[in-house]
């Protein structure tokens, strides 16, 4: 996303018609940025199809299912679930890491693959117990990062 115009990262509210077409071809322009580069193809499909959805609303090419490659899938879950967890303009507070949780599940076969999302599952249920989800959840960003942005 930071190949998009600032004022769209870092608005706070709703986006107009035009700032969401942009916001839409960051997908595009991170797959053009990525597959020029040797032996990042699978990479560069992954950033392009990252927004796709189960159902087929999500952008920018409006694939399905099976169309997806399984590596945009899990990116499209781990992307929703930090997007949530972490402040941003639009969106200041953070929500909890259960309620973040919550949410992915319940977009289970419209937003996210069910079988993505029972592997995120797994993976939250251990990053818990051993603490690590916390730790990043509560971590402020750095200055190198409010720089960035």
């Amino acid at each position: 996303m930071s190949l998009l115009p600032g004022n769209i990262m870092t608005k706070a509210g709703k986006l107009n018609r035009f700032e969401r077409s942009q916001l839409e071809q960051h997908p595009f322009l991170g797959f053009e940025l990525i597959s020029r580069m040797q032996n990042w193809q699978e990479t560069s499909m992954m950033i392009a199809q990252h927004h796709e959805r189960e159902d087929g609303l999500g952008y920018p090419n409006q694939l399905r299912g099976e169309d997806i490659c399984k590596g945009a899938k899990i990116i499209a879950i781990l992307d929703a679930f930090f997007a949530m967890i972490k402040p941003r303009a639009d969106r200041p507070r953070r929500r909890s890491i259960m309620r973040a949780v919550a949410e992915i599940n319940a977009c289970v076969g419209t937003q996210f693959s069910p079988f993505w999302v029972n592997h995120f599952n797994a993976a939250i249920k251990s990053d818990m117990k051993e603490g690590l989800l916390l730790q990043i959840a509560m971590e402020e960003p750095s200055s190198k990062d409010a720089i960035q942005n």
